[in-house]
């Protein structure tokens, strides 16, 4: 019992001594990331689409959005939505990336306009928010 007691005693003082804050073979400083950085890695995070479409006579899709930047630092470049065509049975018949704005600071709305081509039988257009890269 009593080298029971002496062994749990020896790992205890063991496992206080390796696990002690001042023992870190890294600073502490660099453990710690700054907003700036954490907003430009995760740009889909901070950004938010609001859109509408027209679908007109001549198979062309007129779409009017709204992109919302509430990043406190970070700009983004190249904001990239999806597009997506959709027939009357629900499938989706086409999809397209574009490229809706080149550059939105932090904190800031932007509105865009963007043409393309619908496939033939599409009745309902979906878009999203599909891709942007941080800017430094």
């Amino acid at each position: 019992m009593k080298y029971l007691a002496l062994l749990s005693l020896l790992f205890v003082s063991f496992v206080s001594c390796n696990f002690s804050p001042g023992n870190s073979s890294a600073p502490r400083a660099a453990n710690i990331t700054n907003l700036g950085d954490i907003e430009r890695i995760s740009p889909l995070k901070y950004l938010a689409l609001k859109s509408e479409y027209i679908l007109d006579d001549n198979n062309k899709i007129i779409i009017n959005g709204d992109l919302v930047n509430t990043a406190s630092l970070a700009k983004y470049k190249d904001v990239v939505i999806q597009v997506f065509c959709i027939n009357a049975e629900g499938a989706i018949i086409k999809r397209e990336k574009v490229v809706a704005v080149d550059n939105i600071p932090a904190n800031s709305r932007l509105s865009f306009k963007v043409a393309l081509m619908a496939a033939n039988g599409t009745r309902k257009v979906i878009v999203k928010l599909f891709d942007a890269s941080g800017v430094k």
